[in-house]
């Protein structure tokens, strides 16, 4: 049986057992969001004083700060930014699906497929990854609305799959930063749609 930890607590869990990067440099910030020199600087004086009692979420180690990977999401871009990266992008949700039978990564690639064709105007990325028992199961981030893609993804995969064979969760992003990484984590196959 697929172990399955749910959204908010897998994420602690790669971050806390897996000892991933916690604490991001201010250079690494900056490519990450895609913000100037400037409004790092801005956003810093911002958060020293919001966060003034935490030394733990941001402190400075000679020129560059080091900023906390909880914290990274404030310092993303508040209007639209000239170029988007992954970090960037307005990710509404996230969505982790396993199958009970060991299906191919072609297989997980075709579901992911037909759900950026039947859904035009919405962005995913899309991570495909192997469980320790050796099966396949994908992760995706969409710009779409949960209850939405939710719905898409159920007619999709029930096309394929009898819905007691699969696990489906689609939860909302909370931090984007952690999300990101998350699926950066592991991966055998990505795609940006």
């Amino acid at each position: 049986m697929i172990k399955e930890i749910k959204g908010e607590k897998q994420l602690h869990k790669y971050f806390n057992q897996l000892k991933m990067k916690i604490y991001f440099s201010s250079t690494d910030v900056m490519h990450m969001t895609g913000i100037s020199l400037r409004t790092l600087r801005y956003r810093i004086a911002e958060l020293k004083v919001k966060y003034k009692g935490v030394k733990s979420l941001m402190y400075q180690k000679g020129n560059k700060w080091q900023i906390h990977n909880n914290i990274v999401g404030e310092f993303l871009p508040k209007y639209e930014p000239k170029w988007k990266n992954l970090y960037n992008i307005n990710w509404q949700s996230f969505i982790t699906w396993s199958t009970l039978n060991n299906y191919d990564m072609d297989y997980h690639k075709q579901l992911a497929d037909e759900l950026a064709l039947n859904n035009p105007g919405i962005r995913f990325y899309y991570v495909l990854e192997r469980t320790e028992n050796g099966k396949y199961h994908g992760h995706l981030l969409s710009t779409g609305e949960m209850k939405q893609i939710e719905k898409s993804i159920k007619i999709i995969l029930d096309d394929y799959i009898p819905y007691f064979e699969y696990r489906l969760e689609v939860s909302e992003v909370r931090n984007k930063v952690m999300a990101i990484n998350y699926l950066q984590k592991e991966k055998y196959d990505e795609r940006l749609y």
